[in-house]
């Protein structure tokens, strides 16, 4: 039997296999979606607590991954190098995505409001917002906190629908599978030196990665 010449040790560099990620954060930033969401949903009782914008880019986050159920969140929570790209010092534990979607199922007209503004277009799109973005996979036994996560599915989508048509040629019509392990899974080493952090990839994945981001970044929303 043939033994294949490797041997496995450990390595203290941040790794991430999800640096496209990247540009879903990069639109979302574009939008100025943070604020949006705070300006709308309620803030939290004391300074320790997270922002609402916080819990639904870290579900957003997760959708786009390919996570459909809030203990899926843990990967995000255990990727170091990808919560340093994305500037995030600490996500949400599941059980704290569950305790808030509750408390905002109690705020119904405030997430019907939030859907009726941004889900443009996912009744069209149904079945892609159900099997590409866990649209029929909710994760309480609270219809109201299941209403409100049905909402922030059809955001996750909406988005993904944006980024779509700013993605190159070729790109602009996948489904979200095939964005996941052509873009989101990219490979990458992290380097945080001071305030800059530096992203390696492979050299054949530079330019997409590259044109992408661009894209994201220039867009500009229309204004309200």
């Amino acid at each position: 039997m043939k033994i294949l010449p490797y041997q496995i040790d450990t390595t203290n560099d941040l790794l991430t296999s999800r640096a496209g990620l990247l540009s879903i954060a990069e639109l979302m930033n574009s939008l100025e979606l943070a604020d949006r969401i705070d300006a709308c949903f309620p803030q939290p009782g004391s300074n320790r607590g997270f922002k609402p914008s916080v819990f639904m880019e870290t579900l957003i986050l997760m959708q786009h991954e390919g996570g459909f159920h809030l203990d899926d969140v843990r990967y995000i929570q255990e990727d170091e190098a990808l919560r340093t790209l994305l500037g995030l010092k600490q996500v949400p534990q599941a059980d704290s995505l569950g305790n808030w979607l509750r408390r905002m199922g109690q705020h119904s007209q405030c997430a019907s409001a939030w859907y009726n503004q941004r889900a443009e277009d996912s009744e069209n799109r149904i079945k892609e917002l159900k099997l590409d973005f866990g649209g029929d996979t909710l994760p309480c036994s609270d219809f109201k906190a299941n209403a409100v996560y049905f909402s922030i599915c059809a955001l996750a989508y909406n988005l993904f629908a944006l980024m779509r048509q700013l993605l190159p040629e070729g790109m602009e019509t996948s489904r979200a599978k095939t964005i996941r392990w052509r873009l989101y899974a990219m490979a990458a080493k992290v380097i945080k030196t001071g305030r800059q952090v530096f992203v390696k990839v492979q050299a054949q994945h530079q330019a997409l990665l590259d044109e992408v981001l661009t894209a994201m970044r220039q867009f500009e929303p229309r204004p309200e």
